[in-house]
């Protein structure tokens, strides 16, 4: 069954810029891996202009948990960045994203996303708090 298998618990990192932590694993399958992002891990949800947030929030929406997987994604650079993208729209589908939405949220990721994808400063860091298992099919 392809979808989240936990809830995504955080809180606010206060004197940091739009800043979260995550509180409890978070996990996340489809048919070839189990994706688990650690507590302790930091991230900013969608990463959404601002001059759009007034259409599409950063947080507090049905793509919440997948903004924390990608995130966790291009942080640890576990996959190449098609991979995290396209995991990314599967999981926001998974989660009863609008499709429209997703697909323009995945769209977005596509296009703008290398820079960010490129730019982590730790990536060992951030291997350290995420776990990606391949299944072999029958979950």
């Amino acid at each position: 069954m392809i979808g989240f298998k936990t809830e995504l618990i955080t809180k606010r990192v206060m004197n940091k810029d739009y800043t979260w932590i995550l509180e409890c694993p978070l996990i996340y399958e489809n048919k070839k891996y189990r994706i688990t992002v650690f507590d302790g891990f930091d991230f900013d949800f969608a990463s959404i202009p601002t001059l759009l947030r007034g259409i599409i929030p950063k947080n507090g929406a049905k793509y919440d948990r997948a903004s924390c997987i990608h995130d966790a994604m291009y942080a640890s650079q576990v996959f190449r960045k098609e991979e995290c993208d396209l995991i990314f729209l599967e999981a926001m589908l998974s989660d009863g994203t609008n499709s429209f939405l997703a697909k323009l949220m995945y769209e977005a990721v596509t296009i703008g996303g290398e820079k960010a994808y490129n730019d982590c400063d730790d990536i060992a860091k951030y291997r350290d708090l995420i776990k990606v298992e391949v299944l072999n099919g029958n979950s």
